[in-house]
């Protein structure tokens, strides 16, 4: 059994990445760094594939300072067989819940729930086999209501109704839908 480890560098001869690897496959403990010598994302490999549970860390300290804060979420959850699996959460920047949903062999599975950087509600809704399925409700920035419809096999079916930013009934996105193409007006 051929074992090794690698280690990665920033141009400064900071540590970026340490892996290990058993007969040519990532095996074992995974770290990747950021400049500043925080950890950006760590997890485990097992026979060359994701396994258990990944973390991603956003950066911070001196190095980030300067950069105009990016609102993206960092995520944390767990792989099986190198495949999203089990509940996933992201995170905004200020560690509040961003999205919080599961995977099943690496797709989007059940209820997924979605919230803007203020904690508001943006968007709720399911999945089945990574493709959107049932009811979905969608939020305006401020919490207003925005949409509501069904979805079938990914695509609007049946009644959906789509509002303005100031309340009113945004007609081109409100009607009966068939298929995803909008068959007639409510």
């Amino acid at each position: 059994k051929k074992e090794s480890s690698t280690g990665y560098y920033y141009p400064d001869g900071e540590i970026e990445q340490i892996m290990f690897f058993k007969i040519g496959k990532q095996e074992g403990s995974y770290v990747h760094y950021y400049e500043n010598g925080q950890v950006w994302r760590k997890g485990n490999w097992e026979n060359g594939k994701r396994e258990g549970e990944w973390i991603t860390h956003r950066e911070s300290g001196p190095l980030a300072e300067g950069r105009a804060e990016v609102l993206a979420p960092v995520e944390k959850g767990s792989y099986k067989n190198g495949k999203k699996d089990g509940e996933w959460v992201s995170y905004w920047t200020r560690g509040m819940v961003g999205s919080i949903g599961s995977y099943k062999n690496g797709k989007e599975e059940g209820e997924w729930i979605s919230y803007d950087n203020t904690g508001l509600l943006y968007w709720k809704g399911s999945y089945k086999n990574g493709t959107k399925e049932g009811e979905w409700n969608y939020y305006h920035d401020g919490g207003q209501f925005e949409a509501k419809g069904i979805y079938k096999n990914g695509k609007r079916e049946g009644k959906w109704v789509e509002y303005e930013n100031d309340g009113n009934v945004n007609e081109l996105g409100t009607g009966i839908f068939k298929n995803g193409i909008k068959v007639s007006d409510l």
